[in-house]
């Protein structure tokens, strides 16, 4: 049986070998914050990114039963679909919507809800 120090693995140095070790002395303030810098830069484009190509165009369609105490009886079995931060405007392509507005409308709800961000506008626009 082999074990870790048999020389065929060649894990530890024969006696007349040696083993150097080189240490790295640790980063200067400049290399530090130039690198502190390149994180926070790089950090922020992706986020940026995050929040402009893939936040948006993140649709998700979740069915859940709610049972809530007290409801009128005229309520029980209704469908409420809650739409939120749709952005539409500038940011978020009109076809994509309609696609979207399309598969809700396809859930017939009885109730449809906005939250979050309705509308984007850039500044100086429409929006003033």
């Amino acid at each position: 049986m082999k074990t870790w120090r048999d020389k065929s693995y060649g894990c530890w140095p024969s006696r007349k070998e040696t083993l150097t070790i080189e240490i790295t002395p640790p980063p200067t303030r400049r290399a530090f914050l130039k690198n502190t810098a390149r994180c926070v830069v790089y950090g922020g484009a992706l986020v940026g990114l995050y929040a402009w190509r893939v936040e948006p165009h993140w649709l998700e369609f979740t069915n859940r039963e709610l049972p809530i105490a007290n409801l009128p009886p005229e309520l029980v079995g209704t469908t409420l679909v809650q739409i939120s931060d749709a952005h539409v405007g500038d940011t978020v392509d009109s076809d994509y919507l309609m696609d979207a507005f399309r598969r809700v409308a396809a859930f017939e709800p009885d109730w449809i809800v906005f939250t979050g961000d309705f509308m984007s506008l850039r500044r100086g626009g429409d929006g003033r």
